[in-house]
Protein backbone atom coordinates (compact mmCIF):
# COMPACT_ATOMS: atom_id res chain seq x y z
CA UNK A 1 0.00 0.00 0.00
CA UNK A 2 2.01 2.57 -1.47
CA UNK A 3 3.46 5.00 -4.42
CA UNK A 4 6.21 6.64 -5.26
CA UNK A 5 6.93 9.85 -5.27
CA UNK A 6 10.26 11.56 -4.71
CA UNK A 7 12.79 12.26 -6.87
CA UNK A 8 16.02 14.20 -7.64
CA UNK A 9 17.51 14.56 -10.40
CA UNK A 10 21.05 13.28 -9.79
CA UNK A 11 23.18 13.62 -13.09
CA UNK A 12 25.93 10.97 -12.87
CA UNK A 13 26.43 10.89 -17.14
CA UNK A 14 29.77 12.30 -18.60
CA UNK A 15 30.64 16.07 -18.62
CA UNK A 16 29.06 17.49 -21.11
CA UNK A 17 32.00 19.61 -22.31
CA UNK A 18 32.81 17.81 -25.83
CA UNK A 19 32.67 19.23 -28.99
CA UNK A 20 29.01 20.07 -29.57
CA UNK A 21 28.04 20.22 -33.43
CA UNK A 22 28.65 23.54 -34.75
CA UNK A 23 30.67 25.42 -31.30
CA UNK A 24 34.30 25.73 -31.17
CA UNK A 25 35.17 25.64 -27.39
CA UNK A 26 36.88 28.82 -26.15
CA UNK A 27 40.76 28.96 -25.50
CA UNK A 28 41.36 27.98 -21.99
CA UNK A 29 41.75 30.78 -19.86
CA UNK A 30 44.58 31.92 -17.30
CA UNK A 31 43.43 29.58 -14.39
CA UNK A 32 45.11 30.43 -10.99
CA UNK A 33 46.39 26.78 -10.10
CA UNK A 34 43.81 24.98 -7.81
CA UNK A 35 46.08 22.63 -6.11
CA UNK A 36 46.30 22.24 -2.04
CA UNK A 37 44.46 20.83 0.87
CA UNK A 38 40.57 23.00 1.72
CA UNK A 39 37.93 22.04 3.98
CA UNK A 40 34.16 23.29 3.83
CA UNK A 41 30.69 22.47 4.52
CA UNK A 42 27.63 21.40 2.89
CA UNK A 43 23.50 20.86 3.45
CA UNK A 44 20.65 19.91 0.55
CA UNK A 45 17.90 17.23 0.98
CA UNK A 46 18.89 13.70 0.48
CA UNK A 47 15.79 10.52 -0.22
CA UNK A 48 16.63 6.89 0.06
CA UNK A 49 14.93 3.85 -0.67
CA UNK A 50 15.36 0.11 0.71
CA UNK A 51 14.90 -2.26 -2.20
CA UNK A 52 14.38 -5.73 -0.94
CA UNK A 53 15.16 -9.55 -2.55
CA UNK A 54 13.66 -12.50 -1.08
CA UNK A 55 14.88 -15.64 -1.50
CA UNK A 56 11.82 -17.01 -3.22
CA UNK A 57 12.67 -15.20 -6.14
CA UNK A 58 10.52 -12.28 -5.37
CA UNK A 59 11.38 -8.59 -4.76
CA UNK A 60 10.01 -4.59 -4.28
CA UNK A 61 11.44 -1.48 -4.12
CA UNK A 62 11.00 -1.27 -0.74
CA UNK A 63 10.20 1.51 1.70
CA UNK A 64 11.15 5.25 1.58
CA UNK A 65 13.05 8.02 3.32
CA UNK A 66 13.23 11.31 2.92
CA UNK A 67 15.18 14.45 4.65
CA UNK A 68 17.01 17.53 5.07
CA UNK A 69 21.13 16.92 5.33
CA UNK A 70 24.23 18.69 6.76
CA UNK A 71 27.84 17.37 6.55
CA UNK A 72 31.51 18.60 6.30
CA UNK A 73 34.18 17.93 3.96
CA UNK A 74 38.01 18.01 3.36
CA UNK A 75 40.44 16.87 0.47
CA UNK A 76 43.37 17.97 -1.72
CA UNK A 77 43.50 18.92 -5.25
CA UNK A 78 46.39 18.31 -8.00
CA UNK A 79 46.40 20.61 -11.05
CA UNK A 80 48.26 18.57 -13.59
CA UNK A 81 47.18 20.75 -16.41
CA UNK A 82 46.10 24.20 -16.69
CA UNK A 83 42.49 22.99 -17.98
CA UNK A 84 42.25 19.60 -15.49
CA UNK A 85 42.07 18.60 -12.01
CA UNK A 86 42.07 15.76 -10.04
CA UNK A 87 41.62 14.83 -6.21
CA UNK A 88 40.79 13.11 -3.30
CA UNK A 89 38.25 13.88 -1.17
CA UNK A 90 36.10 12.45 2.68
CA UNK A 91 33.19 13.61 3.66
CA UNK A 92 30.55 13.02 6.11
CA UNK A 93 27.29 13.69 6.37
CA UNK A 94 24.22 13.97 9.03
CA UNK A 95 21.15 12.41 7.02
CA UNK A 96 18.52 10.97 9.62
CA UNK A 97 16.59 9.13 7.33
CA UNK A 98 13.76 7.67 9.74
CA UNK A 99 11.12 5.73 8.55
CA UNK A 100 8.51 5.95 11.48
CA UNK A 101 4.85 3.87 10.82
CA UNK A 102 1.74 6.15 11.52
CA UNK A 103 1.11 5.11 14.55
CA UNK A 104 4.77 5.13 15.58
CA UNK A 105 6.24 1.88 15.04
CA UNK A 106 10.08 2.77 14.37
CA UNK A 107 10.95 0.35 10.60
CA UNK A 108 14.23 1.43 9.64
CA UNK A 109 16.84 4.18 10.04
CA UNK A 110 19.92 5.63 7.77
CA UNK A 111 21.30 8.49 10.70
CA UNK A 112 24.54 9.12 8.38
CA UNK A 113 27.16 7.83 5.75
CA UNK A 114 30.75 8.69 5.44
CA UNK A 115 32.85 8.80 2.32
CA UNK A 116 36.00 8.38 0.51
CA UNK A 117 35.94 9.75 -3.01
CA UNK A 118 38.56 10.35 -5.87
CA UNK A 119 37.68 13.92 -8.01
CA UNK A 120 38.11 14.52 -12.08
CA UNK A 121 37.46 17.66 -12.96
CA UNK A 122 37.72 19.99 -15.61
CA UNK A 123 37.61 23.96 -15.70
CA UNK A 124 34.96 24.45 -18.54
CA UNK A 125 35.33 28.56 -17.66
CA UNK A 126 37.32 30.19 -15.75
CA UNK A 127 37.14 29.42 -12.19
CA UNK A 128 34.66 27.20 -12.85
CA UNK A 129 35.06 23.45 -12.68
CA UNK A 130 32.71 20.74 -13.50
CA UNK A 131 33.43 17.68 -11.82
CA UNK A 132 33.23 13.57 -11.47
CA UNK A 133 33.43 11.52 -8.19
CA UNK A 134 33.56 8.34 -7.22
CA UNK A 135 34.59 6.41 -4.12
CA UNK A 136 33.42 3.57 -1.35
CA UNK A 137 31.45 4.95 1.29
CA UNK A 138 29.62 3.53 4.55
CA UNK A 139 25.99 3.38 5.03
CA UNK A 140 25.02 2.46 8.57
CA UNK A 141 21.82 0.62 8.48
CA UNK A 142 19.43 0.36 11.69
CA UNK A 143 16.28 -2.21 11.23
CA UNK A 144 14.18 -2.61 14.58
CA UNK A 145 13.14 -6.03 15.55
CA UNK A 146 9.00 -4.61 14.98
CA UNK A 147 9.95 -3.29 11.49
CA UNK A 148 7.62 -4.25 8.91
CA UNK A 149 10.14 -5.65 6.72
CA UNK A 150 11.55 -7.97 9.27
CA UNK A 151 12.72 -8.36 12.20
CA UNK A 152 16.06 -6.28 12.19
CA UNK A 153 18.70 -6.83 15.24
CA UNK A 154 20.31 -3.22 15.44
CA UNK A 155 23.01 -1.48 13.05
CA UNK A 156 24.49 -3.00 10.23
CA UNK A 157 27.68 -0.57 8.95
CA UNK A 158 27.19 -1.47 5.38
CA UNK A 159 29.89 -1.23 2.31
CA UNK A 160 28.63 0.86 -0.23
CA UNK A 161 29.72 2.81 -3.66
CA UNK A 162 29.36 6.19 -4.08
CA UNK A 163 29.03 8.21 -7.66
CA UNK A 164 28.64 11.93 -7.85
CA UNK A 165 28.68 15.10 -10.14
CA UNK A 166 29.31 18.53 -9.32
CA UNK A 167 29.85 22.09 -10.39
CA UNK A 168 32.62 24.28 -8.39
CA UNK A 169 33.51 28.04 -8.37
CA UNK A 170 35.62 30.91 -6.85
CA UNK A 171 33.45 33.06 -4.82
CA UNK A 172 36.46 35.62 -3.62
CA UNK A 173 39.76 34.75 -2.91
CA UNK A 174 40.22 31.09 -1.11
CA UNK A 175 36.52 30.80 -1.01
CA UNK A 176 34.53 28.16 -3.38
CA UNK A 177 30.76 27.52 -4.11
CA UNK A 178 29.70 24.48 -5.05
CA UNK A 179 26.52 22.40 -6.30
CA UNK A 180 26.78 18.28 -6.16
CA UNK A 181 24.68 15.90 -6.45
CA UNK A 182 25.60 12.00 -4.64
CA UNK A 183 24.01 8.63 -5.31
CA UNK A 184 25.29 5.94 -2.78
CA UNK A 185 23.90 2.40 -2.86
CA UNK A 186 25.01 -0.79 -0.43
CA UNK A 187 27.01 -3.26 -2.18
CA UNK A 188 25.99 -5.40 0.95
CA UNK A 189 23.10 -6.82 2.29
CA UNK A 190 20.89 -6.50 5.85
CA UNK A 191 19.62 -9.94 5.55
CA UNK A 192 16.52 -10.68 7.65
CA UNK A 193 14.77 -13.38 8.35
CA UNK A 194 10.80 -13.68 9.03
CA UNK A 195 7.43 -16.21 7.91
CA UNK A 196 10.07 -18.55 6.32
CA UNK A 197 11.55 -16.17 3.76
CA UNK A 198 14.75 -14.41 3.95
CA UNK A 199 15.01 -10.74 3.53
CA UNK A 200 17.70 -8.98 1.79
CA UNK A 201 18.15 -4.94 1.87
CA UNK A 202 20.74 -2.90 -0.14
CA UNK A 203 19.66 0.72 0.58
CA UNK A 204 20.22 3.53 -1.73
CA UNK A 205 20.76 7.17 -0.91
CA UNK A 206 20.96 10.60 -3.08
CA UNK A 207 21.94 13.39 -1.96
CA UNK A 208 21.55 17.04 -3.50
CA UNK A 209 23.58 19.82 -1.70
CA UNK A 210 25.20 23.08 -1.77
CA UNK A 211 28.59 23.65 -0.26
CA UNK A 212 31.27 26.37 0.21
CA UNK A 213 34.98 25.48 0.46
CA UNK A 214 37.69 27.24 1.66
CA UNK A 215 41.29 26.72 0.03
CA UNK A 216 44.52 27.01 1.89
CA UNK A 217 46.87 28.65 0.24
CA UNK A 218 44.90 29.64 -2.64
CA UNK A 219 46.26 31.22 -5.88
CA UNK A 220 43.11 33.67 -6.01
CA UNK A 221 40.85 34.31 -8.52
CA UNK A 222 41.48 34.68 -12.51
CA UNK A 223 41.24 38.29 -13.46
CA UNK A 224 40.75 38.04 -17.33
CA UNK A 225 37.41 36.31 -17.51
CA UNK A 226 35.19 37.55 -20.05
CA UNK A 227 32.24 36.52 -21.53
CA UNK A 228 31.51 34.51 -24.31
CA UNK A 229 28.49 35.82 -25.10
CA UNK A 230 25.40 37.85 -23.46
CA UNK A 231 23.11 35.70 -20.93
CA UNK A 232 19.95 37.55 -22.18
CA UNK A 233 17.75 35.27 -24.55
CA UNK A 234 15.94 32.65 -25.54
CA UNK A 235 17.78 29.10 -24.84
CA UNK A 236 16.89 25.18 -25.07
CA UNK A 237 18.54 22.37 -23.95
CA UNK A 238 18.79 18.98 -22.75
CA UNK A 239 19.72 17.24 -19.41
CA UNK A 240 20.15 13.80 -18.17
CA UNK A 241 20.42 12.28 -14.12
CA UNK A 242 19.53 10.52 -11.35
CA UNK A 243 16.28 10.30 -9.06
CA UNK A 244 15.32 8.60 -6.01
CA UNK A 245 11.73 8.20 -4.88
CA UNK A 246 9.70 8.41 -1.63
CA UNK A 247 5.94 8.48 -1.21
CA UNK A 248 4.09 9.54 2.22
CA UNK A 249 1.11 7.86 3.35
CA UNK A 250 -1.02 10.75 5.21
CA UNK A 251 -3.88 10.06 7.23
CA UNK A 252 -6.12 13.19 7.51
CA UNK A 253 -9.80 11.50 8.98
CA UNK A 254 -10.40 10.74 12.50
CA UNK A 255 -8.68 9.98 15.40
CA UNK A 256 -6.75 8.35 15.98
CA UNK A 257 -4.11 8.67 12.96
CA UNK A 258 -5.50 12.22 12.05
CA UNK A 259 -2.54 13.84 10.81
CA UNK A 260 -0.23 11.25 11.05
CA UNK A 261 2.29 10.19 7.99
CA UNK A 262 4.78 7.79 7.33
CA UNK A 263 6.95 6.96 4.16
CA UNK A 264 5.57 4.15 2.63
CA UNK A 265 7.29 3.81 -0.28
CA UNK A 266 10.62 4.60 -2.61
CA UNK A 267 12.14 3.79 -5.59
CA UNK A 268 15.07 5.14 -7.48
CA UNK A 269 15.74 5.58 -11.26
CA UNK A 270 17.95 7.36 -14.03
CA UNK A 271 15.78 10.44 -15.70
CA UNK A 272 16.28 12.49 -19.20
CA UNK A 273 14.22 15.84 -20.23
CA UNK A 274 14.79 18.78 -21.98
CA UNK A 275 14.02 22.73 -21.19
CA UNK A 276 13.25 26.05 -22.81
CA UNK A 277 13.43 29.30 -21.27
CA UNK A 278 14.37 32.90 -21.78
CA UNK A 279 16.66 35.25 -19.95
CA UNK A 280 17.25 38.80 -18.96
CA UNK A 281 20.21 39.82 -17.59
CA UNK A 282 20.05 42.80 -14.77
CA UNK A 283 23.10 44.98 -14.45
CA UNK A 284 26.77 43.50 -14.31
CA UNK A 285 25.73 40.71 -11.97
CA UNK A 286 22.16 39.39 -12.08
CA UNK A 287 20.28 37.34 -14.00
CA UNK A 288 16.03 36.21 -14.21
CA UNK A 289 14.40 33.96 -16.30
CA UNK A 290 11.75 31.80 -17.29
CA UNK A 291 12.11 27.91 -17.60
CA UNK A 292 10.06 25.39 -18.63
CA UNK A 293 11.21 22.35 -17.93
CA UNK A 294 9.92 18.16 -18.97
CA UNK A 295 11.34 14.83 -17.66
CA UNK A 296 10.79 11.37 -17.86
CA UNK A 297 10.88 9.61 -14.22
CA UNK A 298 10.38 6.19 -14.38
CA UNK A 299 10.29 5.84 -11.09
CA UNK A 300 8.53 2.63 -10.20
CA UNK A 301 7.90 0.81 -7.36
CA UNK A 302 6.36 -2.85 -8.34
CA UNK A 303 6.29 -5.35 -5.92
CA UNK A 304 6.63 -8.74 -7.54
CA UNK A 305 5.08 -11.12 -4.61
CA UNK A 306 1.83 -9.51 -5.33
CA UNK A 307 1.86 -8.48 -8.78
CA UNK A 308 0.98 -5.04 -7.78
CA UNK A 309 2.63 -1.92 -9.28
CA UNK A 310 1.61 0.27 -5.78
CA UNK A 311 2.54 3.06 -7.46
CA UNK A 312 5.04 4.97 -10.46
CA UNK A 313 5.70 8.07 -11.25
CA UNK A 314 5.90 8.20 -15.06
CA UNK A 315 6.71 11.70 -15.53
CA UNK A 316 7.07 15.44 -14.41
CA UNK A 317 7.06 19.08 -15.93
CA UNK A 318 7.51 22.42 -14.56
CA UNK A 319 7.15 26.03 -15.02
CA UNK A 320 9.58 27.96 -13.29
CA UNK A 321 10.73 31.05 -12.23
CA UNK A 322 14.43 31.57 -12.32
CA UNK A 323 16.74 34.00 -10.41
CA UNK A 324 20.92 33.70 -10.29
CA UNK A 325 24.16 36.21 -9.90
CA UNK A 326 27.01 35.96 -11.85
CA UNK A 327 29.91 34.81 -9.65
CA UNK A 328 31.63 36.02 -12.83
CA UNK A 329 31.05 36.85 -16.56
CA UNK A 330 30.50 33.15 -17.44
CA UNK A 331 29.24 31.36 -14.75
CA UNK A 332 25.60 31.76 -13.09
CA UNK A 333 24.82 30.22 -9.61
CA UNK A 334 20.97 30.52 -9.64
CA UNK A 335 17.99 29.10 -7.66
CA UNK A 336 14.41 28.18 -9.45
CA UNK A 337 11.31 28.12 -7.73
CA UNK A 338 7.76 27.07 -9.35
CA UNK A 339 4.63 24.60 -10.14
CA UNK A 340 4.49 21.42 -11.87
CA UNK A 341 2.32 18.48 -12.68
CA UNK A 342 3.48 14.67 -11.81
CA UNK A 343 2.13 12.00 -14.44
CA UNK A 344 1.55 9.07 -12.39
CA UNK A 345 -0.01 5.56 -13.30
CA UNK A 346 -0.88 2.45 -10.44
CA UNK A 347 -2.40 -0.66 -10.67
CA UNK A 348 -4.38 -0.85 -7.49
CA UNK A 349 -7.68 -2.37 -6.92
CA UNK A 350 -11.16 -0.23 -7.70
CA UNK A 351 -10.99 -0.82 -3.62
CA UNK A 352 -8.47 0.98 -2.47
CA UNK A 353 -7.82 3.69 -5.18
CA UNK A 354 -9.91 6.35 -6.47
CA UNK A 355 -7.93 5.80 -10.18
CA UNK A 356 -8.87 2.14 -10.59
CA UNK A 357 -6.75 -0.65 -11.61
CA UNK A 358 -3.62 0.16 -14.20
CA UNK A 359 -4.82 3.81 -14.61
CA UNK A 360 -3.00 7.25 -14.81
CA UNK A 361 -3.76 10.41 -13.38
CA UNK A 362 -1.94 13.64 -12.96
CA UNK A 363 -0.82 15.89 -9.88
CA UNK A 364 -0.40 19.28 -9.46
CA UNK A 365 2.86 20.00 -7.40
CA UNK A 366 5.29 22.49 -6.21
CA UNK A 367 8.86 23.05 -7.40
CA UNK A 368 11.82 24.60 -5.87
CA UNK A 369 15.73 24.04 -7.18
CA UNK A 370 19.36 25.04 -7.09
CA UNK A 371 21.79 25.11 -10.03
CA UNK A 372 25.46 26.64 -10.95
CA UNK A 373 25.62 27.08 -15.18
CA UNK A 374 28.76 27.46 -16.74
CA UNK A 375 29.40 29.40 -20.84
CA UNK A 376 31.76 26.81 -21.98
CA UNK A 377 31.89 28.11 -25.70
CA UNK A 378 30.05 30.73 -28.03
CA UNK A 379 26.25 30.17 -27.25
CA UNK A 380 26.96 26.88 -25.21
CA UNK A 381 26.47 27.06 -21.67
CA UNK A 382 26.65 23.21 -18.98
CA UNK A 383 25.02 23.17 -15.70
CA UNK A 384 24.26 20.89 -12.62
CA UNK A 385 21.31 21.02 -11.00
CA UNK A 386 18.73 19.95 -8.35
CA UNK A 387 15.53 20.35 -7.80
CA UNK A 388 12.58 18.73 -5.42
CA UNK A 389 9.46 18.97 -6.67
CA UNK A 390 6.06 17.41 -4.18
CA UNK A 391 2.65 17.30 -4.83
CA UNK A 392 0.69 18.24 -1.51
CA UNK A 393 -1.81 15.97 -2.66
CA UNK A 394 -1.65 13.04 -4.38
CA UNK A 395 -3.89 9.16 -4.64
CA UNK A 396 -6.47 9.67 -2.78
CA UNK A 397 -7.78 6.03 -0.92
CA UNK A 398 -11.69 5.09 -1.70
CA UNK A 399 -12.09 3.94 1.83
CA UNK A 400 -14.80 5.42 3.52
CA UNK A 401 -14.28 4.21 7.30
CA UNK A 402 -13.84 7.41 9.54
CA UNK A 403 -10.49 6.48 10.59
CA UNK A 404 -9.29 6.49 7.26
CA UNK A 405 -11.62 9.37 5.50
CA UNK A 406 -8.94 11.70 3.52
CA UNK A 407 -6.61 9.43 3.27
CA UNK A 408 -4.34 9.49 1.01
CA UNK A 409 -0.18 9.28 -0.85
CA UNK A 410 1.92 12.70 -1.28
CA UNK A 411 4.29 11.76 -3.82
CA UNK A 412 7.62 13.96 -3.41
CA UNK A 413 10.37 14.06 -6.12
CA UNK A 414 14.10 15.22 -5.86
CA UNK A 415 15.95 15.39 -8.73
CA UNK A 416 19.73 16.06 -9.42
CA UNK A 417 21.03 16.11 -13.49
CA UNK A 418 23.70 17.81 -15.76
CA UNK A 419 22.88 19.43 -18.52
CA UNK A 420 23.67 21.35 -21.92
CA UNK A 421 21.79 24.23 -23.10
CA UNK A 422 22.20 26.12 -27.06
CA UNK A 423 21.68 30.06 -26.21
CA UNK A 424 20.32 32.02 -29.22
Amino acid sequence: MGIVGIAFRSALVAAPVIMVAGASLAAPPAIPSWSGFYVGGEAGVSAGSLPTKFDDGTSNDGLGFFNGEAGGFAGVNFQPSPDSLVGLEADGTWLGLHNIDFDGSRYAFIDWMASLDARLGHFVAPDTLLYLKAGAAVLPTDITPESIVGPGDGTHNLAAFQVGVGMESVLSAAWRLRVEALYTKAVEGYVVSDSGLTWNMKPDVLAARVGLSYAFGSAGAATDVTPLGSWSGVYFGGDAGWATADTREVYGGAPPYNGTSWDAFGASNGNVGGFLGINQQVGAKHVVGIELAGSWMGLNNFDTYSGLLWGRVDWMASLDARAGVLLNPRTLAYIKVGAGLIGFSSNYPDSLSTIGPTESTTFAAIQVGVGMEAQFAPHWTTRVEGVYTMAPRGLEFADTTPTFIDHFFRPQIVSGTVGVAYHY
